[in-house]
């Protein structure tokens, strides 16, 4: 656990020369409760680089509404609910292809 909250540590990436960082909100990691978009959100306006969003990803139209927040997301990670069959994989490809 850390005093430092996410946004503030972000905000100190600029000028490392990262290629992205990834966003895990361990509060809805593996609860299939979908994203907090509001705080991806915010995270992603402070973020010097591209973010791949992580936790509480659950249905296609979470990686959708993801995908609608900002062109920086570059990627989710999706675990528990391919795991559980929550998700298809294929399908939640094609639904964002193109």
């Amino acid at each position: 656990m850390s005093d430092t909250s996410a946004r503030d540590l972000v905000k100190t990436l600029a000028g490392l020369n990262l290629a992205g960082v990834i966003y895990t909100d361990i509060s809805r990691d593996g609860m299939l409760e979908g994203p907090d978009l509001s705080s991806l959100k915010a995270f992603v306006k402070d973020s010097p680089v591209p973010v791949i969003a992580s936790g509480g990803i659950t249905r296609i139209e979470d990686i959708r509404a993801i995908q609608a927040l900002d062109p920086r997301i570059e990627g989710v990670i999706v675990g528990k609910a391919l795991y559980d069959g929550k998700l298809d994989l294929k399908a939640a490809l094609a639904a964002v292809a193109g």
